[in-house]
């Protein structure tokens, strides 16, 4: 038998608590009345102290029902050869599916493979009665979410990563970081050759596409330019008449840095500089972010780094922004420089970003460049890149997953699994035992005599 919370065992110091009232108990002194005594004062009669322990029986179940009670706090298992072997057998499994675009491009047997994937956790989750599939397109985020899920089973556990194995799905680090007695399995999905990467960017009026292929000893690289630059869909400019020349110039700029299309026109957002007549008007109108994709947007602008180095170089305005908003960059002094906040009207919501920084600065191209691409619906060019992780590598970070030992464990087995409900249930018997004790044990009288 095991106790899985050893720390109940301090309760064992309430044993002392009945010897002392058995000890400290006042009893009452027995009175002899004697004839020739009666003309002389009675005296007082004064309460004596035990010096010994009376009523053994009824101390001993008192002891006992405390002794039951600390026992099932404690909750004990008892570890029987079939338990054991039950558990030994058991295990929980998380299965992680990258849904990740690289995902999208079809498996050798002709599915994508994503849906191949699908069907694999599907298959796998049917050897266990204890699992959970995890669709994800960042495996590595989910991996600690994953294995607190995993510790709360008390059984053997395994993470299951079904995927492509691109370059960058996963890195030996986050699986070392996982508990030694996890066990780890990775599942390829073969895929076919990846189409090329092509990347749009603008260079004066002209739109460059830059198609890269990559194969195992080279990369090839091919540049078009066409004359129509691509539009911006969603996003929209707002700044002074006078600085129209500046936004035309940071626009130009942003469009030089390579982005996903096209602009998710169904994700509307506008960034309003300075001076500009629509700031007022959006000032008032200004809410707290209400859409997801809007905290996501915003997240990732406060993230990005070619936005946060331009942010060094500026100083903000004096314009006021609103004070509903979620401020995603700040200057050198701490002053807010990009403060989002949304606007909702008949048509719906809008992403609004207040800038407080001049229409040409290099703050300017580097926020309608991060927009652009978080606005983008296009496949990003890490997705696209052919190499995979070799097998040599993902059989090197597999493992067996095995059984907790007590010394390993983190965190006790759960209440269903204890067997402190048959000690709850005899110190139930016990309090009615002690009870039926008090009722038929006489009241155990104190010495010594006192006359009267």
């Amino acid at each position: 038998m095991i106790w899985q919370s050893p720390w109940s065992a301090l309760g064992l110091a309430t044993l002392l608590l009945p010897i002392l009232i058995h000890l400290l108990g006042r009893g009452r002194a027995r009175v002899h009345r004697f004839p020739t005594l009666r003309f002389i004062d009675a005296s007082r009669l004064l309460p004596t102290r035990r010096t010994r322990l009376h009523d053994l029986v009824l101390l001993a179940v008192r002891l006992a029902i405390l002794l039951a009670t600390v026992a099932a706090l404690a909750q004990p298992l008892w570890r029987a050869t079939a338990r054991t072997r039950t558990r030994a057998q058991s295990l929980a499994r998380v299965i992680v599916v990258d849904t990740s675009a690289s995902m999208n491009r079809l498996s050798r047997d002709g599915l994508s493979a994503r849906t191949a994937a699908r069907t694999e956790a599907t298959r796998l989750a049917a050897d266990t009665p204890v699992n959970v599939i995890i669709e994800t397109a960042d495996p590595g985020a989910v991996l600690s979410g994953a294995t607190a899920w995993l510790a709360r089973q008390n059984v053997r556990e395994e993470l299951v990563l079904i995927s492509d194995f691109q370059r960058g799905t996963i890195d030996s680090a986050a699986l070392a970081a996982l508990p030694v007695d996890v066990g780890v399995r990775l599942v390829r999905i073969d895929v076919a050759d990846a189409a090329p990467i092509v990347l749009h960017s603008r260079v004066g009026d002209a739109n460059v596409a830059t198609q890269v292929a990559t194969e195992d000893d080279r990369t090839d690289v091919t540049w078009s330019s066409q004359p129509v630059a691509p539009a911006f869909g969603g996003l929209l400019l707002f700044s002074a008449r006078a600085d129209s020349t500046k936004l035309r110039a940071a626009s130009d700029a942003a469009l030089a840095i390579g982005a996903p299309l096209a602009i998710d026109s169904a994700r509307p957002t506008l960034l309003l500089y300075p001076h500009a007549a629509e700031w007022q008007a959006s000032l008032v109108r200004a809410t707290a972010l209400p859409q997801p994709w809007m905290t996501t947007l915003a997240l990732g602008l406060h993230d990005d780094p070619l936005l946060r180095d331009a942010a060094m170089l500026g100083s903000a305005t004096d314009d006021i922004v609103p004070t509903a908003g979620l401020t995603l960059v700040r200057d050198v002094s701490g002053a807010a420089l990009v403060v989002a906040a949304a606007e909702s009207g008949a048509t719906g919501s809008r992403l609004l970003l207040f800038v407080r920084a001049d229409a040409g600065s290099p703050l300017s191209a580097a926020l309608i460049a991060a927009t652009r691409r978080m606005l983008g619906t296009g496949i990003a060019a890490g997705e696209l890149d052919s190499a995979t992780l070799s097998d040599a590598r993902l059989a090197a970070w597999q493992r067996p997953a095995t059984e907790r030992t007590r010394a390993e464990a983190r965190s006790v087995d759960t209440i269903e699994d204890s067997d402190g409900r048959w000690f709850w249930l005899l110190a139930l018997v016990l309090i009615g035992v002690e009870s039926w004790l008090r009722r038929v044990t006489p009241v155990t009288e104190a010495v010594p005599d006192a006359i009267a």
